[in-house]
């Protein structure tokens, strides 16, 4: 009796596990190329021919936005700063707001027609602004694919409208999607508008996206250039606790792309949970140096530490390794990081921050530290 029940505990244990192989199998059949990441960890929850080189179309604009904006950041310009469109800008084709050249537009609605409507004039006039000129913005959109360590993409320019040598992959589209929305989150503002007007109302701009419909998805870009291209979309979905940000590309049509792309998200955020395990803005390092003000010095996290599990999986061991760079404590840039391990293996990198700029201490405060330590004070 007690063979025949581990016998069936076995077969049933071996066609549970079919059953679950088989329906994650089955998530993307349609799209040539697929990945689900968490946007906090990157941590990958699903993924299909993930670095496999295609046309990436329109998702390109996801660098063009994160370029726009960080122009914006740094105060090069503001969204309420007029632009004048170019000749070259205007003669834009594809998707576009039918922009004239000499036309003048503020920065915030040629934005936004980017981002609702993937307007090709647009964002060619804004990559002007920012650089100066469509190429010397190309060199720069490349320069932060390196930065970002992605090796599969490679752009020729800031619409995706060309075709031959301009490429990437589910993958990078996905790191650059974690990228912008990270560090430039005012973009789901603009991404989760389903319709919209410029021109003071005589422009009706409808989302390409249909999916921003949902309540719990906000975002981000749809993409078509060709039938050898397909249907592309990086899009992102959220709930209480966590975000999930997916990618297909080569999709037979809109509609099959967002069908699938509406199992991909739901896939993610039925089956995982994230757990968070320190919070942003922990000290998780103190140091002290008289010859620093302040002395005491409190290393915080930039960001929270979570872990993604599985649901049912335990959450297995999690250890951390700080490395500080002492020398760059005065500029206040790349002082240090916290290195997140679970189960051995590297899941997060996150910045150290403190909350005051360190300078040299001068001379008398040395000697004041100095003298209250002998003192005990």
């Amino acid at each position: 009796m007690k063979k025949i029940l581990i016998t069936f505990l076995f077969i049933l244990l071996y066609v549970s596990s079919t059953i679950s192989v088989i329906a994650e199998s089955e998530i993307i059949t349609d799209a040539q190329s697929a990945i689900l990441i968490e946007i906090t960890t990157g941590k990958i929850l699903y993924q299909k021919n993930a670095h496999e080189m295609r046309a990436p179309a329109s998702m390109t604009k996801i660098m063009t936005m994160t370029l726009i904006l960080e122009a914006i950041e740094n105060e090069q310009f503001s969204f309420d700063d007029l632009h004048t469109v170019s000749e070259h800008a205007a003669s834009m084709g594809g998707s576009q707001i039918w922009l004239e050249e000499g036309e003048v537009m503020s920065v915030r609605d040629m934005f936004k027609s980017v981002a609702i409507v993937s307007a090709n004039d647009s964002a060619t006039s804004l990559a002007e602004k920012v650089s100066g000129s469509e190429a010397i913005f190309v060199d720069l959109m490349n320069q932060r694919v390196k930065e970002l360590g992605l090796s599969t993409t490679e752009f020729k320019d800031p619409t995706g409208l060309t075709s031959e040598g301009h490429y990437s992959s589910a993958y990078d589209m996905a790191i650059m999607a974690r990228n912008l929305i990270l560090k430039y989150p005012v973009v789901l503002d603009f991404t989760n508008i389903y319709d919209d007007n410029i021109r003071n109302g005589d422009s009706w701009l409808v989302n390409t996206n249909k999916l921003v419909r949902h309540d719990d998805i906000d975002g981000l870009k749809t993409g078509w250039i060709s039938p050898q291209s397909g249907y592309c979309l990086t899009a992102t979905k959220f709930n209480d606790s966590m975000r999930v940000i997916g990618v297909l590309m080569g999709s037979t049509s809109s509609k099959t792309r967002n069908a699938e792309m509406l199992t991909l998200l739901n896939y993610g955020m039925s089956n995982y949970n994230l757990e968070n395990e320190l919070p942003k803005g922990e000290i998780v390092k103190e140091y002290e140096n008289i010859f620093l003000q302040p002395t005491n010095i409190d290393f915080k996290l930039k960001d929270p530490v979570n872990i993604v599990l599985r649901n049912g999986t335990d959450k297995g061991l999690v250890t951390y390794n700080i490395e500080v760079d002492y020398d760059n404590l005065i500029s206040g840039k790349n002082i240090g990081h916290m290195n997140v391990m679970y189960n051995g293996k590297q899941t997060q990198t996150i910045p150290l921050v403190v909350d005051t700029p360190i300078v040299k201490a001068k001379y008398l405060q040395v000697v004041l530290k100095i003298a209250k330590k002998l003192i005990g004070i």
